[in-house]
């Protein structure tokens, strides 16, 4: 719908998905997310009329599509630090683009999240970890590293820790690793 919108208008638009809506589309594991993390990169006033729009036409919060996600961001991001998703209304007509936030990004960001208490990003560290193929703590914050240019405190070390040790007991009890489709 959105896309539609800046077609309608004729103005082209682009977004960067970050955080769970990032995870959902990449690793299906995921059946849900409250909102969608996003920075506006081009056409920010047209886009956020089209969320407006857009928001109003489901009934959805006005939060639906935000950007407080920027205060997290890396100051080292990149472009290379995100796969394009898509172009709508369609390929051969893309008035917004999407790119969403490569795995490694995310992880870095979940460990951040997790350096102010949010517990809550522990289940998608693990699986983020599970997708890159990581096993070790000094993995993890070795990625970390490459995005946030400060050493990690004891407590995120320790909840990192805790992280991997919930991977390692998945893995024990042979918890089924089917993706789930989201809904």
């Amino acid at each position: 719908m959105m896309g539609e919108i800046l077609a309608r208008d004729r103005v082209m638009g682009e977004i960067a998905v970050y955080g769970g809506s990032a995870i959902l589309l990449q690793m299906e594991y995921r059946e849900n997310t409250a909102d969608v993390d996003c920075v506006i990169k081009v056409g920010h006033g047209p886009v956020v009329k089209a969320m407006l729009q857009t928001g109003l036409k489901l009934n959805l919060p006005s939060s639906w599509l935000n950007e407080n996600v920027s205060a997290f961001a890396s100051m080292a991001e990149s472009e290379s630090d995100f796969i394009p998703f898509g172009a709508y209304p369609s390929d051969r007509r893309p008035f917004l683009k999407v790119r969403v936030a490569r795995p490694e990004y995310l992880l870095a960001m979940k460990v951040e999240a997790l350096e102010r208490g949010a517990a809550r990003d522990r289940a998608d560290i693990a699986k983020l970890c599970g997708k890159l193929g990581l096993s070790s703590v000094d993995e993890v914050l070795e990625i970390r590293g490459q995005y946030f240019n400060k050493p990690p405190t004891l407590e995120t070390r320790l909840r990192v820790e805790y992280a991997m040790a919930e991977i390692a007991k998945e893995e024990k009890l042979h918890v089924d690793p089917t993706p789930k489709k989201p809904t």
